[in-house]
């Protein structure tokens, strides 16, 4: 849930487009074939419609067996969505999770400074400058 959650916050493809293949209307707005849609899962990740407290780091958020945590499946799309979602987001998934149990199990983890990543939106997300962190043996 904690990675799900970091990559809430923090998706590593933090906008893409899509064509739309057909006449369509979102919002209120006609969208016509052929149009190109930016799709900014940076910005749906932070709706305050999908997610109380958008800014605020809550890994909880990912337990589905509560209730309250009920919200469409593109409200959460750090790899895009529909078919042409990253193939490799089930392994990011997994390798993600079992990289930080590994880290944690071993290593006590601090930032260096106390200052919060400044991301940088390059083709994929990343922070400015790198993230200085300090590990010490559990």
């Amino acid at each position: 849930m904690a990675f799900q959650e970091a990559l809430r916050l923090y998706p590593p493809v933090w906008a893409f487009s899509r064509t739309a293949g057909r006449d369509d209307e979102i919002g209120g707005f006609p969208i016509r074939k052929g149009t190109e849609v930016l799709i900014v899962p940076w910005a749906i990740h932070r709706d305050p419609r999908f997610w109380p407290e958008p800014e605020r780091f809550r890994p909880s958020r990912f337990d589905m067996t509560d209730p309250a945590n009920k919200r469409p499946s593109t409200a959460w799309i750090p790899f895009s969505a529909g078919p042409r979602h990253c193939i490799g987001f089930k392994f990011a998934l997994i390798e993600g999770a079992l990289t930080a149990a590994a880290l944690l199990r071993e290593f006590r983890i601090t930032p260096v400074h106390e200052r919060a990543p400044r991301p940088d939106p390059l083709f994929t997300l990343r922070p400015r400058g790198g993230v200085r962190l300090h590990l010490s043996p559990v």
